[in-house]
Order: C-alpha cells, then sequence, then structure tokens
C-alpha cells in the first residue's frame, strides 16, 4: 500500500503486514524514526525514535484517521 503523508508523517502498511496474520496496524515514519500502532486498540507496538511527546501527537493522528486506515486494511485484505 503507499503510505499517506499525513502532516510530516508517512503513515501506512506493507502487503505482507495483511498476509502475516497481525491485526491491523499502522507503521508511521518521519526521517529515521517509525513507530507501529495496532488501529484496533490504538496501542503502541513499538517506537523506534520517537520521544514521548511526539508518540502522543502520532496517536491523535492515528485516531483521528483511524476508520479511514482500518478501512484501507479491510480493502486490501479483500483483494487477496
Amino acid at each position: 500500500m503507499p503510505f499517506d503523508r499525513v502532516g510530516p508523517y508517512r503513515i501506512g502498511f506493507y502487503s505482507y503486514d495483511v498476509h502475516s496474520g497481525e491485526p491491523p496496524h499502522v507503521h508511521v515514519m518521519r526521517d529515521n524514526k517509525e513507530l507501529k500502532i495496532w488501529l484496533n486498540d490504538l496501542t503502541v507496538h513499538f517506537n523506534n525514535g520517537f520521544k514521548t511527546n511526539e508518540e502522543r501527537k502520532i496517536i491523535a493522528v492515528v485516531t483521528q484517521y483511524q476508520a479511514q486506515f482500518l478501512a484501507k486494511w479491510e480493502a486490501y485484505n479483500d483483494r487477496i
């Protein structure tokens, strides 16, 4: 899936993520930092480099677009 740009962040998932059996999630990237967040409950699976205050901002952004990201995940899953 192409990643969406939301503010300074690239947000999306990889096609192999859908096939892996993992719950729906997105990767959020900026510069050399990456965060993975589960879409069902908006918990952070891992954070590689973001400070706590920016992590909170990212969660707020993903919360705002949660329904759209879940719909994209499901649409991609339905194609396979």
